[in-house]
């Protein structure tokens, strides 16, 4: 199973690649008033904080409250865009930052990345029994939500038997 979890790791970095981002990233409806649509369920910021809800004064009080912006999607502490910034943002659970902005990225510049990213990085190799190996060279280690990948070489906190040892013919790069 913790294998299994390692493996996913990879296959969503690798296989998803930028499509699963783009389905967590905003559209620029309005460049000139700094209007955005996003509606995903992102709650942390680039830095990695937790984004206060909505609906809470703690630990920093505002007026960004759902029923002062009832179009906005205020839901959860999910990161928006109620006054136009021009991006996804939020108020922190941290008391030392009030507000930062999220790590989402812009459709059409994810849209842009995909497009420029290398086709030949992973290919499919179809075998006699009818299953397909996936075979990957590239250098990804990170997910798509941007969680670092635990490398081939460690074994925690996943516990896994896929090391460059056992399976010296997959050229594992134990850089990464």
């Amino acid at each position: 199973q913790q294998a299994a979890m390692l493996l996913l790791c990879v296959l969503s970095s690798v296989l998803l690649g930028l499509t699963a981002a783009q389905s967590d990233c905003y559209n620029v409806t309005d460049p000139e008033k700094g209007k955005i649509d996003y509606t995903g369920e992102t709650f942390k910021t680039k830095s990695g904080r937790i984004c206060q809800r909505w609906d809470s004064q703690s630990p920093h009080a505002h007026k960004k409250i759902p029923e002062n912006f009832p179009n906005k999607d205020l839901r959860e502490n999910y990161c928006r865009d109620p006054d136009s910034f021009g991006y996804p943002w939020c108020f922190t659970t941290d008391p030392e930052k009030k507000r930062e902005r999220c790590a989402i990225p812009n459709c059409a510049d994810a849209a842009n990345a995909q497009a420029d990213a290398p086709t030949d990085c992973f290919k499919a190799i179809p075998m006699a029994d009818g299953k397909v190996i996936i075979s990957y060279g590239g250098s990804v280690n990170t997910t798509v939500r941007e969680i670092p990948c635990q490398k081939w070489t460690v074994t925690e906190p996943q516990l896994h038997d896929r090391t460059p040892e056992k399976f010296p013919v997959l050229c594992v790069d134990t850089t990464a």
